[in-house]
């Protein structure tokens, strides 16, 4: 006589998971190392896949997995681990620049290291970066540079060494009297500085170098040395 289907439904719950401890060994491929363990639970369900969790951090190592309807101990339910000998490693972690991939992201030293330094794009290659470029890394990046404090990072000409001299009478040419302690180091011209030296009277701007010379006024206009030049 044949199955009924009563008994045949008995068979199958009677042939369901043997206990977690009686399961086979861990299958390197993924799936069960042992064909004949039963796949499906009481409830008609199939069996979960439980990855072995060797370093005890609830991470699994994808390349060691069984199937259970219960969750074995020394395993856990996802398969997230990326070195599953080591607790400090996992998806949790915090990545540091040490040359180990910490955080499982698939990047070594990434961006994301809390101790990453920050590099800023030097554009134009006069050794100043970009303050609104900035790149993070462990180690140095090609095209960057530490100091991020150049204005114009399209112009190797402008960097944050430039001097500038008092213009008083902003007429674009700074006094060429100016002491030391009156310039002005920036990368950006200051209110009332001039990056051209050479005004022979800052108080006045029509006097200046390029200056058309007036004759009669008894004055250096073009700051060339020579009164009233030319006038005959």
């Amino acid at each position: 006589m044949g199955w009924t289907l009563p008994l045949l439904s008995a068979a199958l719950i009677g042939a369901a998971c043997a206990p977690p401890d009686a399961g086979p060994a861990f299958s390197s491929s993924g799936a069960v190392a042992d064909s004949a363990q039963p796949l499906i639970c009481p409830d008609g369900s199939l069996a979960p896949l439980w990855y072995e969790d060797a370093d005890g951090d609830g991470f699994g190592d994808p390349q060691h997995a069984r199937r259970e309807c219960e969750q074995p101990e020394g395993t856990a339910a996802n398969a997230e681990d990326c070195d599953d000998g080591d607790a400090a490693i996992s998806p949790l972690a915090v990545e540091v620049c040490n040359l180990v991939d910490d955080n499982c992201s698939g990047a070594v030293d990434d961006a994301r290291a809390e101790d990453a330094l920050v590099w800023y794009t030097d554009g134009d290659g006069d050794h100043y970066g970009d303050p609104q470029r900035p790149v993070y890394a462990c180690e140095w990046p090609e095209g960057t540079v530490a100091p991020g404090d150049d204005c114009d990072d399209t112009d190797p000409t402008i960097g944050p060494e430039r001097v500038w001299y008092p213009d008083v009478d902003r007429d674009g040419y700074g006094d060429r009297e100016a002491q030391p302690g009156d310039l002005v180091v920036s990368c950006s011209e200051p209110y009332g500085y001039s990056e051209s030296r050479g005004d022979c009277n800052d108080l006045s701007a029509q006097v200046h170098p390029g200056a058309e010379e007036d004759c009669g006024n008894s004055r250096d206009d073009d700051c060339d040395g020579p009164v009233d030049e030319g006038c005959g």
